[in-house]
């Protein structure tokens, strides 16, 4: 009975757990809505909504799957609205997306945090049947309020459900050296699978996927001839190459081989170049371990380092396999060549640090005395408050409006419709991570001609915009940021006003000298006057700080097209 009665607090324990992790994930969803400030969001509606038209994207190689998912979700949405009155046709569906696309954001956003929840289930299976009960527990504690998952569990990217799938993975991995099942083989090769056409660079995990294969064959006596043509390994192999081949297409057709290099996604190369990031790439080694830090907290990061010390002393089968593919995925991450590097690239290290700490601190917990007992249920607590603290206040920014929410109301209510503004752009509107200021019905005209052969999913889409109420319009000279001319050049251009982010334009590695030497002629240049800012305060308003200025009249050129 009193072994039931414990089962039973720990199964309500564990409910609670998952159900705090949910909320943490789901609060603030609704962020920045109807409007998306999340750069690499729309590729995955997109691709969701274009495959529900009848089209597939075989460019995006290096990122794929998540959208299959969206796409179901998208069709259920759309039958919803049809069965309430709302839509009748596909046509009103693009039509309704295009107008508002809040509840398709709201829809992805949630299952984000869905799959995120999730990843702390399985990093709780993982640790129970890899150390015990104990290290699963601590190990979803950890994760549950871990900032970085916590915090990508609220956007529609693919990084949370590679990080998902590849904890599945490594589950399957520990299970082939526990139990030997041949069904272990291929549920470990699936998800490995799933996670790689999900994003490129979960292929790493062949590396502990053989490791465990490895651990198989020597405790069954088998020799190098076994470890190389065991049944179990090819039948593996198939459904790896199967299973990607069948879901990422584009691999095939379009291989990423600039992508290879892990990290170097030559899809968003362009659309971030617009981040603000250092002048010269950190060393990497140094960067991701200060994000792992800042993520987990630096008391909680200690703990993992000491449980993968122990781990390399025990190395039991599971040690070996976690620490492999911690090692290879870190070594890899850090010594790349690529111009991106961002902080969600090292979200499945977290995964195993995690697990790690759980592990140790599992070994050293007190058996026996309530007063040593409580204070090691302080101790976690201390370990977890930091990160939480930090989920906790980030979410509640996210609850806050925007800068560039404030920045596009006060446009439309202060700023003559039709007004030739100068703004962060790539092709058909301004960036993410500028004022969603919207171009004028001409402009765009414009645009679907000039795409209607070179990409007609961006003409398909403009044309559903032009169809509905759009509010007011600007007529926008989008400026790349490796494009930037200078102030004399948009004036001359007929440039009325300048949608600015300051901090871009010092800092941003695209722009370099070119984006310092715009900020000073503006604030020397006497026709150009700052007409309003929007701050960002890390405490309660979120978004880049904004500078709008206004050209003289008098000094005005009218535009040549």
């Amino acid at each position: 009975m009193k072994n039931a009665a414990a089962r039973n607090n720990v199964y309500i324990g564990l409910a609670l757990l998952f159900a705090v992790a949910l909320v943490l994930r789901l609060w603030g969803i609704w962020f920045g809505l109807p409007f998306s400030f999340k750069a690499d969001e729309y590729h995955e509606v997109f691709r969701a909504l274009e495959l529900g038209s009848g089209s597939f994207n075989f460019e995006r190689t290096g990122k794929g799957g998540y959208f299959y998912i969206l796409f179901v979700e998208y069709g259920v949405v759309f039958v919803a609205l049809k069965l309430a009155g709302i839509v009748d046709s596909a046509q009103d569906f693009a039509r309704y997306f295009a107008r508002d696309p809040s509840v398709f954001y709201l829809v992805g956003r949630a299952t984000t945090a869905v799959v995120g929840t999730l990843n702390v289930f399985l990093a709780y299976r993982l640790g129970v049947r890899g150390y015990g009960i104990g290290a699963g527990v601590l190990a979803a504690v950890f994760l549950t309020i871990d900032f970085l998952n916590t915090e990508h569990s609220h956007f529609i990217t693919v990084d949370v459900p590679m990080t998902c799938l590849a904890t599945a993975a490594l589950l399957f991995a520990v299970r082939m050296v526990t139990d030997g099942k041949a069904s272990d083989y291929k549920w470990a090769a699936l998800f490995a699978a799933l996670a790689t056409t999900t994003k490129l660079p979960a292929i790493l995990l062949l590396v502990p996927l053989l490791v465990a294969h490895h651990y198989v064959v020597r405790r069954q006596d088998g020799g190098a001839r076994r470890l190389f043509l065991a049944r179990d390994l090819w039948w593996a192999a198939g459904i790896f190459v199967v299973v990607l081949a069948v879901t990422n297409p584009g691999l095939i057709v379009n291989p990423p081989w600039e992508a290879i290099s892990v990290g170097a996604d030559p899809e968003v190369i362009e659309e971030n170049d617009a981040e603000v990031l250092p002048a010269v790439a950190p060393n990497l080694f140094v960067y991701y371990l200060s994000i792992i830090a800042e993520s987990m907290g630096w008391p909680l990061l200690v703990v993992s380092l000491a449980g993968a010390l122990y781990a390399l002393w025990k190395r039991t089968p599971t040690d070996v396999i976690l620490i492999s593919f911690a090692a290879i995925y870190y070594l890899v991450f850090s010594s790349t060549g690529s111009n991106l590097f961002f902080p969600r690239y090292i979200l499945p290290l977290i995964i195993v640090l995690a697990l790690l700490a759980g592990r140790v601190l599992d070994v050293v917990w007190p058996r026996s005395g309530s007063l040593r007992q409580a204070a090691a249920v302080v101790f976690v607590v201390i370990l977890a408050g930091f990160p939480a603290y930090r989920t906790v206040a980030n979410n509640y920014l996210l609850t806050q409006t925007d800068t560039r929410t404030l920045a596009r109301n006060w446009f439309d209510e202060n700023i003559p419709q039709g007004s030739r503004v100068m703004i962060e752009g790539l092709k058909i509107e301004p960036t993410k991570l500028t004022v969603p200021l919207q171009d004028t019905p001409e402009n765009m005209r414009a645009n679907i001609e000039y795409y209607k052969s070179r990409e007609p999913g961006k003409a398909k889409y403009l044309g559903f915009v032009l169809q509905v109420d759009i509010g007011n319009t600007y007529d926008l000279e989008l400026v790349k940021p490796t494009e930037l001319q200078s102030l004399e050049f948009y004036k001359n251009k007929g440039v009325e006003y300048l949608v600015i982010r300051p901090e871009a334009f010092a800092s941003s590695r695209s722009m370099g000298q070119a984006g310092r030497d715009f900020l000073e002629d503006l604030q020397n240049d006497r026709d150009v006057s700052l007409l309003k800012s929007f701050r960002s305060d890390p405490r309660s308003r979120p978004g880049p700080d904004i500078d709008i200025y206004e050209v003289a009249r008098m000094q005005r050129v009218p535009p040549s097209r």
